[in-house]
């Protein structure tokens, strides 16, 4: 393969990495669209209705079960976010040992975008039992693995943890009873007392079930970004998956701060994140993949994200290092012409001495005493000065 060709593959391969950096910060947009177009009133002014609220809503005017096309809204654009984040690392790790419970997670992630698609969030479908049975599937493959190996290796235990991300969506069916009450089963460690504020509000919500409701989602969200984040190691596009991980961690953020109605919350600040971070990163992308001979590729790859900061300070330290070498490398600009006067005004004859006095002069005043790179260097350029006129016999003339 000659060099045109493979610069050409080069440039292919960079732009499929733009075009998909593009579309992993436009899809980090989804958990806080509802609030650029809609309203609890419905859609803003500036939005043109295509008719799809009135082609989703029932004869009560709800939308697909929900009480509002903006809660609706929400709901489904979180799920949607949450489930693209799962079915990247789907694809990132179909070929490794817990492939298969990777699929599964990113199926149970598709299971509720089908049961707000098809008004289902009302029907059996979305009974405690059903959702149970998510969490027993890949558990009942876990046993039959290890039934048949005879072992339980460490696949088995990524399979448990992973099971056990299916549950976060109904982490509020777990916890709680429809009238926020807490299930029987589920010993009370104070925790809806400490959230709960003097008005009765938990975190700004009406009730505990609702905080545990957005918390389980965020989460959900953040662990599938998070998780495809991890396995995509290698893939240029990767950092970019920074920034709806990080999104969707400052949605929990804002949850448990109770910063709902604060200036924090508003789908501007927001944007604004979204528009740093990504600038930040595209930086730092060049950056890494701009042909440089000053650090080579692999390095930079095996960095990653952290490539931009981490070699910003090798390279202001490089600058420090190189400025002071232009202070103590005095003996490129020694002036035999100033070194021959000190030597006149210190009268000393023997230039071994005169030199060691110079060098200490040089460095008292400047106070670096203790750099003795640099004495050392200065030490060795005076004498060579003096020993030069001393060979010509221009000392003795001088100091006559």
């Amino acid at each position: 393969m000659n060099k045109q060709s493979m610069a050409t593959m080069s440039k292919k391969k960079t732009c499929n990495s733009i075009w998909g950096a593009l579309a992993i910060i436009a899809l980090s947009v989804l958990p806080f669209f509802h609030d650029i177009i809609a309203t609890s009133e419905g859609l803003k002014a500036w939005v043109p209705d295509f008719g799809v609220r009135n082609f989703l809503a029932d004869e009560k005017g709800k939308i697909l079960g929900f009480s509002s096309y903006y809660i609706f809204l929400y709901t489904f654009l979180i799920f949607l976010f949450a489930s693209i984040g799962f079915g990247g690392w789907a694809m990132e790790t179909r070929k490794r040992a817990y492939g298969k419970a990777s699929l599964t997670i990113w199926c149970v992630s598709l299971y509720y975008l089908v049961l707000i698609i098809l008004g289902l969030r009302r029907s059996d479908w979305n009974i405690m039992e059903y959702k149970l049975v998510l969490i027993a599937l890949p558990l009942a493959i876990i046993v039959w693995k290890v039934y048949k190996n005879r072992s339980i290796p460490y696949r088995i235990l990524i399979w448990i943890g992973l099971s056990v991300m299916t549950a976060f969506p109904f982490l509020h069916d777990i916890v709680t009873e429809k009238g926020s009450v807490l299930n029987p089963w589920v010993p009370d460690l104070g925790i809806e007392t400490f959230f709960t504020d003097v008005e009765g509000r938990v975190r700004g919500l009406k009730s505990y079930r609702h905080f545990l409701y957005f918390l389980g989602i965020y989460l959900f969200a953040h662990l599938g970004w998070m998780a495809w984040f991890m396995s995509s190691k290698g893939k240029r596009y990767r950092p970019f998956l920074l920034v709806p991980a990080t999104l969707s961690v400052f949605e929990v953020f804002v949850l448990l701060m109770s910063w709902g109605e604060t200036e924090f919350s508003r789908p501007d600040i927001k944007l604004y994140m979204l528009v740093g971070l990504s600038v930040a990163l595209a930086i730092n992308y060049y950056y890494v993949y701009h042909p440089s001979d000053r650090y080579p590729m692999v390095l930079k790859e095996r960095i990653g994200f952290l490539a931009l900061p981490v070699f910003m300070a090798m390279d202001v330290l490089g600058k420090m290092n190189n400025a002071m070498d232009n202070i103590v490398n005095a003996d490129a600009r020694l002036n035999p012409s100033d070194v021959l006067q000190k030597y006149v005004d210190f009268r000393i004859d023997d230039i071994e001495e005169f030199a060691a006095t110079y060098t200490y002069d040089y460095h008292d005043f400047h106070r670096m005493l203790d750099n003795k790179k640099s004495k050392q260097k200065m030490y060795s350029a005076v004498y060579d000065i003096m020993k030069q006129l001393e060979d010509r016999g221009s000392l003795h003339q001088d100091r006559g």
